[in-house]
């Protein structure tokens, strides 16, 4: 029986004025809004500006009108498949989609509803399959500054603050935000031990994903922090969980699966048709080490070029049946990055399981990713 969209629907959204200037955001965002849709004074839905908008932005006045900054996505029919709303809910990085019916707007599904709806359809629930193991940490001294450049380089939005090698505390881009929002450009000098939160979810590497998802739930959180004998192992996050929902829907025997997103309107067909061939080349390499791959190629261009040449930051997610990896790289030309980013990916394949550097294929079958 196929899943309805309508039964995820609800009216619990935070919204704010187009007219109105984004330091009147602020308070939404600290009160915990994942998406904030933009209305005009009749009423009529506008937008969406979500935490990734405004980091984007920044610095910025805070007297900018929001109508400045408002992202307008595709409209979702409720008619769309439930999995084609957590891909293209994934593709955006929102946390919460508008939904339509005949272009009126009738409500908003969140991830943590799918999550907690669609994880029966997880068959593995290793949590070696949705950890990410290379935490990125900041020292509690740190200025916000530094944080803002880890989020917006490593696309991510919480980080851990430690103190002598112990973890002390959590920095989310809300926390960030709330800052920026209310000091402006002054912000980005304010310690993040000013402003992270001590309460730390976490849990045991010996638990299984849904114990994460459980934590996640009960306690109103995006990620979870993974302790292996009470030291920082990884981190998982709901981009993790949904990622691998996905994936369980589209695996099948024979099949690997990969998942292009980001700004692939910046790219000619004869890149898209490039990266698509490396990518299904270097799955093919590995194809008799692993049962399951899936991949999550995310694409973003960086407004800087040299000699013509632009800019793109390329990050994988590549999920197996016998762990996660992760890469990214930043470079001028697309097809470099991904082939840095690709090569990241092979040492870290290599250096955990394999001393043979050339591995040999078999036949099967992959999807393109474009």
């Amino acid at each position: 029986m196929e899943l309805s969209l309508r039964k995820f629907l609800k009216q619990d959204y935070f919204r704010a004025y187009s007219d109105e200037s984004i330091s009147k955001l602020a308070l939404n965002i600290k009160k915990g809004a994942r998406v904030i849709l933009i209305f005009n004074d009749n009423g009529d839905y506008k937008g969406i500006i979500n935490k990734k908008c405004l980091l984007k932005n920044f610095p910025f006045d805070t007297k900018t009108k929001i109508s400045t900054l408002l992202h307008i996505p595709n409209k979702i029919s409720v008619n769309s498949d439930v999995y084609d709303v957590v891909k293209l809910m994934l593709e955006l990085e929102v946390k919460q989609a508008p939904i339509f019916d005949r272009d009126v707007f009738i409500g908003v599904v969140d991830i943590r509803d799918l999550i907690k709806n669609l994880s029966s359809k997880i068959m593995d629930g290793s949590i070696d399959r949705f950890m990410t193991t290379n935490v990125l940490y900041l020292d509690m001294h740190d200025q916000l500054k530094k944080a803002l450049d880890i989020f917006k380089s490593r696309w991510i939005s919480r980080v851990p603050i430690v103190e002598d090698g112990k973890v002390v505390g959590i920095l989310t881009l809300t926390d960030a935000l709330v800052e920026m929002l209310k000091n402006g450009e002054k912000s980005i000098k304010t310690p993040v031990n000013n402003l992270m939160q001590e309460k730390l979810v976490s849990m045991d590497k010996s638990q299984d994903i849904f114990s994460a998802i459980n934590l996640m739930v009960s306690n109103n959180v995006s990620s979870v922090l993974v302790l292996e004998k009470g030291a920082p192992y990884g981190i998982i996050t709901e981009k993790d969980i949904l990622e691998q929902i996905i994936a369980s829907q589209k695996i099948k025997k024979e099949t690997y699966y990969i998942q292009a997103s980001g700004e692939l309107e910046k790219l000619t067909e004869s890149e898209k048709k490039s990266l698509n061939d490396d990518v299904v080349n270097f799955v093919e390499r590995y194809s008799n080490k692993f049962q399951e791959v899936c991949i999550h190629l995310y694409i973003k261009e960086i407004s800087e070029k040299f000699r013509e040449k632009k800019k793109f930051a390329i990050r994988i997610n590549m999920t197996t049946d016998r762990g996660k990896f992760y890469s990214l790289e930043e470079q001028f030309g697309v097809e470099q990055a991904l082939h840095l980013a690709l090569k990241q990916l092979e040492v870290q394949i290599e250096k955990r399981f394999f001393k043979s550097k050339t591995p040999t294929t078999r036949n099967k079958k992959i999807k393109r990713a474009f």
